[in-house]
């Protein structure tokens, strides 16, 4: 007990059901607007709360009178050694000890990964880079429910128990899919010449061992990235299945009919203008460098021009990386920037 309130621990709780229900429902009564865009629905969280988890992970409510303050969340990584994960993170900023939340907080998650001899916290990281993490930092006013979108002072407060940047990502909008599609249509005729062929993906597909086998390929040197069961990314993609859909999502299939790449991108008509949000693409190794990311670019490209769409997104990918020389292409409209933090134990 701290004063009127307290800090409640799963591990503690004798009805974990109860508790995992109460946990799930923080994030939709503490957010406030317009933070409130991207928060996933209680249903989806109770649900992460019950999958299988080959590490060893705890969780807190802040809580006065049954009335949630907060809540957070802390792992250790199973792949990466002497690193914990601090993920599901909120604080009711209108609670008049609100600091004070956030501090016991944050020191209670830190004191758990120090004790599960984890000598480095990062955060914020819900579970594993599969799921939502790291804060979004730059201050534009236009938000989508696809990216971070946290109040301003979580990040104040990961700074105020000691963590600084790890890792900088971004966002970027461009104009003229037009100028891309020309841009990238020597690329479609290569790929084509070389036997690839672009393709639809349904659900199905989407949700597939072979498209699960390929992921875990692509993304082998991606940072922090942990292998993880067909089960966990079938129940993790489900919701994107959901909510965005498959219109303009495209397969590379090579000569002999493997699945050699794909790209998922989707419209977003929730901001000031439509947007074609390029998120993901992923290439078997041996079919790199022949220009096949680009020719799926320009198949999903053609189709949103056919729809009216004129502008693009290029979603959350880390500073540096080739995702990055997309958005290159055509010319910027706005950047949003993210970053993920660490704290050395």
């Amino acid at each position: 007990m701290t004063g009127s309130w307290r800090l409640r621990v799963r591990g503690e709780c004798g009805d974990v059901a109860a508790f995992d229900s109460a946990f799930a429902a923080v994030s939709a009564l503490v957010r406030r607007d317009p933070y409130r865009v991207g928060i996933l629905p209680p249903e989806l969280e109770r649900r992460l709360l019950s999958l299988p988890r080959p590490f060893p992970a705890e969780f807190w409510i802040a809580e006065r009178d049954g009335r949630p303050l907060g809540r957070i969340g802390a792992n250790v990584s199973p792949v990466h050694r002497n690193a914990g994960f601090v993920g599901f993170y909120e604080v009711d900023l209108e609670a008049p000890d609100a600091p004070a939340v956030a501090s016991a907080m944050l020191a209670a998650a830190l004191a758990w990964i120090g004790g599960q001899t984890r000598a480095t916290a990062y955060g914020p990281l819900t579970f594993n880079t599969w799921l939502p993490y790291r804060f979004r930092i730059d201050h534009d006013p236009e938000r989508f429910a696809w990216e971070p979108g946290q109040p301003p002072e979580y990040v104040e407060q990961f700074r105020a128990a000691g963590f600084a940047t790890d890792m900088g990502y971004r966002s970027e909008a461009v104009a003229g899919l037009d100028a891309f599609v020309d841009s990238t249509a020597a690329d479609a005729r290569k790929a084509a010449a070389l036997g690839y062929s672009i393709r639809g993906v349904d659900r199905a597909g989407f949700l597939s061992a072979e498209l699960h086998a390929l992921t875990l390929e692509a993304f082998t040197d991606a940072y922090l990235i942990e292998p993880i069961p067909l089960a966990v990314f079938e129940q993790l993609n489900l919701p994107i299945a959901e909510r965005y859909g498959f219109e303009h999502a495209r397969l590379a299939v090579d000569g002999a009919g493997k699945l050699a790449g794909y790209f998922f991108a989707f419209e977003d008509r929730s901001g000031e203008r439509p947007y074609l949000v390029w998120k993901t693409i992923a290439l078997r190794r041996d079919a790199r460098g022949v220009g096949l990311s680009n020719a799926l670019m320009h198949e999903v490209a053609k189709g949103a021009l056919a729809k009216g769409l004129r502008h693009a997104i290029a979603a959350l990918f880390r500073d540096g990386v080739q995702s990055a020389s997309y958005s290159r292409k055509c010319p910027l409209l706005w950047r949003h920037e993210y970053a993920l933090f660490r704290k050395d134990l």
